[in-house]
């Protein structure tokens, strides 16, 4: 951090400052690094008597910003800290009251916000999840005279981030102000929230989901956990065609941070994944008060006795191999919710 704060930051440094650098151990080949990191490029030249300089180019197009990131639906968007205003809490009551017209503005410190989900304004997932919780997290945000309460899924904390422009393939979105990679491999995009305020007609109705939340309650919820992007989602499609709302996780480590927010009906868990393996997840769950009634259907390649019988032994309750067919997953899922309604 120390190092990135000082290669980007235009001008010449001190000796100073360089010498703090080499006292903490860094050597130049560690700035190089961090400068390739940064798509940038790193020289140095020696010359007798006058010692060695070293020149650092950075690309003008990104920056170093502190962002909340936020979840809407099964992807995590980052938001400059400085468009917004605050955050806070508002009750499930009230939040339903104003997704179906009872009420329209959430009121923080004397002054009323317009209350709307981020999620539908971006088009991206039209109906909040709400899960479980008696309370649920709202961004506040203002633009001019606008005043603006953003409702979204959850908030996973304040990051440092390098912000680098969008590619061709979002380069159309206006909301969009840049993109960025997390520490773990994930991509970011960033949202410029206040030119989105500006573009958007807050007080149109139908950005209020009226009838959401109650429909949304009535839909089985369940949880597929892969490190297989693409299984993830050929899953979620295939279960949300059957009317059952679906959370996605990439690893055991990433699901256990989703429980904390919400329960879902059944889980559809993966055994080889990075970080936390299935077999360890679910021995977490069986382990907690709150999870461990949860149904656990687990997917993997390994077909042999001795696997299944190991799952079931940690309280797996359907064991199925890779390729699976569908109607045998559909079919577990439905006799689990059966069995769970008793």
């Amino acid at each position: 951090d120390d190092i990135t704060e000082l290669i980007q930051r235009p001008g010449l440094f001190s000796v100073e400052e360089m010498s703090q650098v080499a006292g903490k151990g860094i050597g130049l080949d560690v700035v190089n690094t961090e400068v390739q990191r940064l798509t940038g490029s790193f020289s140095q030249e020696t010359a007798s008597g006058r010692g060695t300089s070293c020149t650092i180019r950075l690309p003008l197009t990104q920056a170093v910003v502190e962002a909340l990131l936020v979840r809407l639906g099964d992807q995590v968007f980052a938001i400059p800290n400085g468009a917004i205003d605050a955050t806070s809490r508002i009750s499930r009551t009230e939040l339903e009251a104003c997704y179906r017209g009872e009420q329209r503005d959430f009121s923080f410190g004397g002054q009323d916000f317009r209350l709307t989900y981020l999620g539908s304004l971006l088009q991206h997932h039209g109906v909040p999840d709400l899960g479980d919780h008696p309370w649920l997290p709202i961004l506040l945000a203002r633009s001019g005279e606008q005043r603006i309460a953003f409702h979204v899924d959850a908030l996973q904390g304040s990051w440092r981030i390098l912000v680098k422009p969008v590619g061709p393939q979002h380069s159309s979105l206006r909301w969009l102000s840049g993109e960025s990679v997390l520490s773990d491999g994930s991509l970011v995009l960033v949202l410029d929230l206040l030119g989105l305020m500006r573009s958007t007609d807050i007080q149109d109705d139908r950005l209020l989901l009226r009838p959401g939340p109650e429909e949304h309650k009535r839909r089985p919820c369940v949880m597929v956990i892969d490190d297989s992007l693409t299984v993830r989602r050929a899953t979620s499609r295939m279960l949300q065609r059957q009317n059952m709302h679906v959370i996605t996780a990439r690893d055991g480590i990433d699901a256990l941070r989703r429980l904390e927010e919400l329960v879902p009906d059944v889980i559809v868990l993966d055994i080889e994944m990075p970080r936390m393996d299935g077999c360890e997840l679910a021995r977490r769950i069986r382990g907690s008060e709150r999870l461990k009634d949860i149904p656990l259907i687990m997917i993997s390649s390994r077909i042999g006795e001795k696997h299944r019988r190991h799952a079931l032994d940690l309280g797996v309750d359907r064991y199925l191999g890779k390729p699976f067919q569908e109607m045998d997953l559909l079919d577990g899922i439905s006799t689990l919710l059966a069995e769970a309604s008793l």
